[in-house]
This record gives C-alpha cells, sequence and structure tokens, in this order.
C-alpha cells in the first residue's frame, strides 16, 4: 500500500515537472514571439519613417520673386513692406515629422500704420504638380487655402504685423511662394482685390459670344438626343433641336415656383416647385406634355434625382423623401433620409444617394439599394455650403459656396464670401472616399438671394457655375490638378430693367457693383459643339464650344419595391403615458372640437379620430391639407396650392360649404389663424391674405398684405380670442389690428428671428423661442415699438435647449424642433421659472403642438400623432 503510495507521489511529481517545464517553455516561446514581432515592428515603423522623412526632406516651399507679375495691377494702394524685406525676416521650418512650414516675423521692419487704413498681406503661390492646402496663419489665426499648378494671388487682410506663417498641410511636393508684400488701402471697395485670384491667361467669353434663345427666366436644363427641355419660373418648355434648328413645341404652366427635373424613364419627368410641391409629366409627347400627378412634400421640395421607380426629394429640413413612383399616377413616400441637416440637393448614382447637406457643408452618402431602409455610409466635409452635385466616372464634383469653413464673423474674416469652388473626390468606392482636389472662383463674394450653385460636367472639362460670380470652365483631364481654361461672364447692366441688386451691409463682390451684377447661371446643358445655359433673370442662351457633346440622359434601373417597412420601423410610442396613431400618410396639423381629433393629412385629405387613436371617417379634399383650424362649428383647411376650404361640421361629418381658390399658380396656403370673424391665411413664402368669415359660406377677401421672405410656417401662434395677429421674417416682427381694419399696428425689428423657431401668444404677451431659451415680451411693449434685443433670455439650461415651434397653454409649453426630431414639454406655471416636465425624441418631424386641459396633441408627419394625457 506505501509502495503505490510511493509510486503515485513520484507519477505526480513527475507530472508536476513536466507540466512547469511546459509553461515555461510556452512563456519562453511567447516571449520569443514578442520580441520578434517587436523588431518587426521597430523595422516597419523605421522604414516607414524614411520614406516619410524622405518625402518630406524632397519637399520644400521655395520662396521666388517675379519682377515680370504685377500683384497691385491698377488699384490704388501703396506698398508698405516689398518682397525683398519680407524675405530675409523668413525661417524654414521644413523637415522630419514636421510640415514644410515658412515663418515670418516683421516686428522690427514694419514701419508705423494707420488704424483708419487697412493692411493686407499680398503673395503668389502655386503647386508642382497637384492640388494641395496651405495653412496660413496671422496673428494666432489659421485659415486655409488650396493651390494648384495653376499660380495664384492672394490678397489677405493683416492686423498683427509681429508675425505670420505658412504651411503646407496635405499632399507633400513641392510648394511655391513668392512676391511676397504687404500693402497699405483705403479699405475694402470695388476696386480693392480681396481672397484669391487665379493669374493664369484664360478664355473670356462675353456677351457678343452668345446667342439668346428666349428671355424668360431659367431655372434647369435637360437635353436628349432631339429635344431641349427647358425649365422657367411656372412653366415647362420643349425645344426641338434637331440639326440644330431651335424651335419651340411645347409648353406646360401653373407649375409654381419651380426649381428642378430629372428624367425618371424616357417619357416621365419629375419637377420640383418648392412650396408649391412636386409634379410628375408625361412628355412621351413632347409637343403636349401634361400633369400625371402631384406629391405634397413635407417641405420646401427642391434638388431632385430619379431612378426608374423611385423619385428621391430634398425637403430641406425635413430631410430627403424616398418617393415610389412605380404607379406614377399614385405616388407614394416609401421612406425618409434625415441627416440632421438642410438638405439641398442629391444625386443618385448606381444604388447611392449623394445629398448636398446646405448649413452643415457636408455631402452624405446614403445606401439606397434597399430604399425601405436606406443607411448612412460616409459624411465628406467640404469648404463651402455644397449644392449642385455631378458624378463622371467615379468621380464627385461638388459645388460650393458663400462662406467657407474659415471665420466668416466679419467681413475682413478669412472666410467670409470665401466659400464659392468646387471640389472634386474619388467615389468608385462610395465606402472610402478619396479628396482629390479643390479649385476656387476669383475674389469673395456673398449676396443673399438667389443661392444656387451648381456644377455639370462635359467631357474632360467642368463648368462651375457660381451664383453672381459667372461660369468658370476648367480642364479636369488631371483631377487632382485642375486647369482653368474660360470664363463666361452673364452681366447684367445696373442701367437694365432686369438690374435688381439691393445694397446691403453684408454683401461683397469681386467686381463693381454699380456697373453690372452677374446673372446666376441656374443650370447647363450640352449638345454638338454647344453649351445652353439658363440664367436666372436673362433666360436661355447658348455658346459654342468645341469639344461639347450631347449629353446622354441616364436612366438608372428599378430598385426593389415599396414594402412598408420603414413606416413599421418607425411606429414606437416615445412615451408610455400617450398614444400613437398611423395612417400611412404625413400627418401636418390637428385641432380639436367637443370629443374629436380633426387631422390634415396632405394628399389624404382631413382624418377625423378619437383620443384613443382610434379611426373614425376621412374626407378628401381639393388640395394637400397643410392646417386645420375649428371655430364655432366650422373646420377651416388649408390645403396648399389649391387654397382654403371651409366645412360645416356636424359630429365626424363634414360638409362643404364653401372655398377660396389661390389666385397665382406660385401661391400655396400653408398656414391659417381664425381670430373672430377673420381667417388669416399665409400664402407662399410673401404674403398673408385676411378674410371676412362672419358669414363662412360667403368668405370675403378684405387685405392682401406683402410680408417679404417668410418659412414656410411663419404666422405668430395665437388664439381666436386674440384682437391682433402678426408675423415674423428676418428683418421685422409685424403685428395687424383685428378690431381696427387691419391697420399695422406695429413694425419692430427682429432680432429674434430663428427660419425654424416660432413666436406664439400666452396671457397677453409674446413668447420667442430664441438661442435655445425663449423670450418673453408683452404685447403692450411690442406695440411701443421696444427693441427686442434687450430682453432676457430664459432657459433650462444646455440639457435641454429649446429649437423649433411653441404652444403655450394652460402652464405648460410645448416646442417642437422638426429638423432635430425633439420635443420639449416644459412647466411654465411660472413663466420666468421653467422646468422641465418631459423631454424625448421622436422619430418623425414634430410640427405645432396642440394643448387642452387634458391632452398634448403633436403632428409627427409620417410618424402619425402623438397623443399624450396631461
Amino acid at each position: 500500500m506505501k509502495r503505490n503510495t510511493k509510486i503515485k507521489n513520484i507519477i505526480t511529481y513527475l507530472l508536476i515537472v513536466i507540466l512547469a517545464t511546459l509553461l515555461v517553455c510556452m512563456l519562453y516561446y511567447e516571449n520569443e514571439q514578442e520580441k520578434k514581432e517587436t523588431v518587426r515592428l521597430q523595422q516597419l515603423q523605421e522604414e516607414q519613417d524614411a520614406i516619410q522623412k524622405a518625402t518630406e526632406e524632397s519637399t520644400m516651399l521655395t520662396l521666388f520673386e517675379d519682377e515680370s507679375v504685377n500683384l497691385l495691377g491698377s488699384f490704388q494702394a501703396v506698398r508698405i513692406l516689398s518682397h525683398t524685406d519680407i524675405s530675409q525676416c523668413a525661417s524654414f521650418v521644413s523637415g522630419y515629422y514636421s510640415n514644410a512650414s515658412i515663418k515670418f516675423d516683421i516686428s522690427d521692419i514694419m514701419p508705423k500704420t494707420d488704424e483708419s487704413k487697412l493692411y493686407m498681406l499680398v503673395f503668389e503661390a502655386y503647386s508642382e504638380s497637384s492640388c494641395v492646402k496651405i495653412a496660413v496663419q496671422i496673428a494666432g489665426d489659421t485659415s486655409y487655402y488650396y493651390l494648384t499648378s495653376e499660380p495664384s494671388a492672394f490678397y489677405l487682410p493683416i492686423n498683427d504685423f509681429e508675425n505670420f506663417s505658412i504651411t503646407l498641410i496635405s499632399d507633400f511636393q513641392n510648394t511655391y511662394i513668392g512676391n511676397i508684400q504687404i500693402i497699405e488701402t483705403d479699405g475694402l471697395n470695388s476696386g480693392i482685390c480681396y481672397g484669391q485670384y487665379c493669374l493664369s491667361d484664360i478664355v473670356h467669353y462675353a456677351e457678343e459670344d452668345t446667342v439668346s434663345l428666349n428671355s424668360l427666366s431659367g431655372r434647369d436644363i435637360l437635353l436628349d438626343d432631339e429635344y431641349l427641355y427647358y425649365l422657367s419660373n411656372d412653366k415647362l418648355i420643349v425645344y426641338n433641336v434637331d440639326d440644330n434648328n431651335f424651335t419651340e413645341i411645347g409648353t406646360l404652366t401653373e407649375l409654381g415656383t419651380t426649381r428642378q427635373m430629372d428624367f425618371i424613364d424616357d417619357s416621365t419627368m419629375v419637377i420640383t416647385a418648392r412650396e408649391n410641391d412636386v409634379y410628375f409629366i408625361d412628355v412621351s409627347n413632347p409637343e403636349e406634355p401634361f400633369i400625371i400627378s402631384t406629391y405634397d412634400s413635407m417641405d420646401l421640395a427642391t434638388g431632385v434625382s430619379a431612378c426608374e421607380n423611385y423619385v428621391f426629394i430634398c425637403s430641406r429640413y425635413f430631410g430627403v423623401e424616398v418617393v415610389d413612383v412605380s404607379d406614377v399616377t399614385n405616388p407614394q413616400c416609401a421612406s425618409i433620409i434625415s441627416t440632421g441637416a438642410e438638405c439641398y440637393d442629391c444625386l443618385y448614382s448606381d444604388g447611392y444617394l449623394y445629398i448636398s447637406n446646405w448649413n452643415s457643408m457636408q455631402v452624405m452618402i446614403y445606401d439606397v439599394s434597399n430604399p425601405n431602409q436606406p443607411s448612412k455610409k460616409y459624411t465628406i466635409d467640404v469648404d463651402g455650403k455644397p449644392a449642385g452635385l455631378a458624378i463622371e466616372n467615379g468621380t464627385l464634383f461638388v459645388a460650393t459656396g458663400q462662406n467657407s469653413s474659415n471665420d466668416s464673423s466679419t467681413m475682413l474674416s478669412s472666410g467670409y464670401g470665401a466659400g464659392h469652388g468646387m471640389e472634386i473626390y474619388d467615389v468608385s468606392d462610395p465606402e472610402n472616399v478619396e479628396w482629390l482636389s479643390t479649385v476656387k472662383i476669383d475674389g469673395r463674394l456673398l449676396y443673399l438671394s438667389v443661392d444656387h450653385w451648381n456644377v455639370h460636367i462635359c467631357g474632360d472639362y467642368a463648368f462651375l457655375a457660381s451664383t453672381y460670380g459667372g461660369v468658370f470652365i476648367y480642364d479636369v483631364s488631371d483631377l487632382k490638378d485642375p486647369v482653368r481654361i474660360g470664363m463666361i461672364s452673364t452681366p447684367i447692366e445696373s442701367d437694365s430693367n432686369l438690374y435688381y441688386y439691393t445694397e446691403n451691409d453684408t454683401s461683397i463682390f469681386p467686381y463693381d457693383v454699380d456697373k453690372y451684377i452677374e446673372d446666376p447661371i441656374s443650370s447647363i446643358a450640352f449638345g454638338d459643339g454647344v453649351v445652353y445655359l439658363a440664367g436666372w433673370s436673362t433666360g436661355l442662351y447658348s455658346i459654342e464650344f468645341d469639344f461639347a457633346e450631347t449629353s446622354k440622359i441616364e436612366i438608372w434601373g428599378v430598385l426593389p419595391e415599396s414594402d412598408g417597412s420603414y413606416f413599421e420601423s418607425i411606429n414606437e410610442t416615445p412615451l408610455k403615458s400617450s398614444v400613437l396613431y398611423t395612417n400611412g400618410c404625413s400627418v401636418n396639423a390637428v385641432d380639436i372640437a367637443d370629443d374629436y381629433i380633426y387631422l390634415a393629412c396632405g394628399d389624404n385629405g382631413v382624418e377625423i379620430i378619437n383620443n384613443n387613436g382610434e379611426f373614425i371617417s376621412s374626407i378628401e379634399t381639393a388640395g394637400a391639407a397643410q392646417d386645420i383650424v375649428l371655430k364655432d362649428g366650422y373646420a377651416y383647411v388649408a390645403e396648399g396650392n389649391y387654397g382654403v376650404e371651409i366645412y360645416k361640421v356636424d359630429g365626424a361629418k363634414l360638409s362643404l360649404i364653401s372655398s377660396w381658390q389661390c389666385e397665382l399658380s406660385s401661391e400655396t396656403v400653408t398656414e391659417i389663424r381664425i381670430i373672430g370673424d377673420y381667417m388669416i391665411a399665409q400664402t407662399g413664402w410673401t404674403y398673408i391674405r385676411v378674410f371676412d368669415i362672419s358669414l363662412p359660406n360667403l368668405i370675403e377677401e378684405v387685405e392682401y398684405i406683402k410680408t417679404g421672405t417668410m418659412y414656410l410656417k411663419n404666422l405668430i401662434n395665437t388664439d381666436s380670442e386674440s384682437n391682433f395677429f402678426g408675423f415674423s421674417n428676418g428683418t421685422e416682427l409685424k403685428l395687424y389690428s383685428i378690431t381696427d381694419l387691419m391697420q399695422e399696428v406695429v413694425a419692430v425689428d427682429n432680432p429674434l428671428y430663428g427660419e425654424r423657431n416660432g413666436i406664439c401668444e400666452y396671457e397677453d404677451k409674446l413668447i420667442a423661442i430664441y438661442k435655445n431659451g425663449y423670450v418673453i415680451v408683452s404685447i403692450n411693449e411690442v406695440q411701443a415699438g421696444i427693441d427686442l434685443s434687450v430682453f432676457e433670455k430664459y432657459s433650462l439650461g444646455d440639457d435641454y435647449p429649446l429649437k423649433g415651434l411653441v404652444s403655450c397653454y394652460g402652464g405648460v409649453m410645448v416646442v417642437t424642433n422638426a429638423t432635430g426630431k425633439q420635443v420639449n414639454i416644459v412647466d411654465i406655471t411660472d413663466i420666468t421659472s421653467p422646468s422641465i416636465i418631459s423631454s424625448f425624441s421622436v422619430s418623425g418631424n414634430p410640427l405645432v403642438a396642440k394643448i387642452t386641459d387634458d391632452y398634448i396633441y403633436i403632428p409627427l408627419c409620417w410618424q402619425g400623432l402623438l397623443i399624450i394625457e396631461r
């Protein structure tokens, strides 16, 4: 027994020794492997460092002087420091792990300056072979610019005379900086260069080079082998261009504020018309085009792109609507792409949708191969507000405008008016995009009127139409190094009846606007040896261009059919104590009478439900129902392009008793208020109509008010017992008396205006959403013309920023942010000491809430109606 125990002990010992030996061996092996991997990684890093070092050491920022180049030209300026003076103060920082950079210390050589003068840093720059990005640092502020192999001149305000620097940021290669100087001028004016300018000699196409084909304001052009389709304001015109014979053969009118068009197939096109929504047009017989159907877009229908069975509509702040047009007589929304920014333009290509996000300065790429569930794949940050897009052979071209991504806080800031240009990207793999190059137009340009810039590709040439700047032609055969070869000027002389410039403190131009203004070119198309241009004010004209070839309309294939899965995915109720009513259409507005809830449901008319979210009945309306207000047994329905209809209410039944139809094709009724015996209707961007409804079956228009530019819904949210109505726009807040024959009570400067924010009346006060909080102004104070900028702002802190439209009732405020998809419900029992009741996100786009003693009703567009029990 003892012997067996001893043998067991020996075996156990041997096993322990063997296991310990194996463990030591394994640890040794792993350690050796780690050492080898460390050595391998070190060698790899050393090799990469050597490559980087060689690259940087072979890269130089070279200073040069060329006395044959006069950067000052003929404008009035005094040279304070010459290139020779400044170059002697240069120190180079160029080498291993450091961007090539030159620092200039001019503190000891700068003469005394005059505070009343403007000083500019002037220099010439170009790259060796392709586009590079440089940084210019002045007074600690860094700005970014782009160079190609074409020489450019820079004229940049300078207010620090200690030092400045120029640094190479991207794509290391030899880069040349020359003719540096500092000049003194009297200030910015039309004779002073400001910004970046191309120094190459180019072909200038002037008025005498153009052939005018019509004088109708232009919005878009499409061209096929035989016909040219010209979209003017409010109409479509078809021309026969066979064998260069240009003959008008067909017209379709009353299309409203038209913007863009695209072919769905060879006999059907789609046209967007901003607040007038979307039209589907049959062009199978170009001599007799006709409207097949319309579609009520959620917001301003602007950019559009199509394949055979889907249309993608940019509805600005509300996103991109993916619309199934397999039955073009009955277009249906399949899904919404919400980017969180303002969607201005879009372009479909081979299963992907490219979206220009205006205010975020981004182009977003979505996979839409399944239109029911689009998914974002890539975001491109661009140097300006993006608009027009073009794709050619896996290359994306982006037209940008207004300010650049540099600081634009003042007119002398580096980004002010510097956003106009074109950016080129390799999108052969849309989920792994590569920047290729960026070019800019000459000088600084900012004029907030027509905001539309676009780019069109013709073989190896890109035509960049930059609003109020002209058309710039680039040879893009080398995508990394575009070369400007021409410029088309589209001037409207100041003595022309088409001249429309309005002077203001924010505008800046690279030419003398007192003499002329360049007409914006809204679209370009190509025929054989000819370029067609749509002038915003001057009409359609052509220019001979030897390399032009007729554009081929590309009809993309069929995508998977709409299956409703998108709407199923957004049907979750955001709050436990609430009911979500969904109906497969967009709920735009809500009002209450007795125990019934009345919904304005766009193309689906008016629906009636109860507080349990149960459908009761519906009626078809003559137009798309945008708003609904109930008072004294009548329902007043705003119906877009149609106008207004008035119904007698009998429980859950509605009977039409009268209507008013829009007098202008560009009008569209988006919002109404009922106050006393009057109906106030916002009819489009710039007008309000007031109607006497004391006899609802015989309404009469009593006032027509020009308002200045408003957004879709800018009426102050008042109730039926008010004695005034009003609106806000970017310039003014105006109030009108209901009791005093619609007389204007007051117009005050409006520093509170936010395009997506709102104002409501509450307890004889106006509450305006402002800078993530709200301002309270008494009606008497507004009527007294008081300065609105001095009022205290109330907020809930950074955790609950308030943005959007506002309603107040019974101690509760509801703020709905349609773009951010956020709802905030606030306790305002003490209006100066608000507290949050509930804050939540939704999948839809929340619009103006209706508050009662027992419920809060929030229309969520395509997500339906949210009913919250108080």
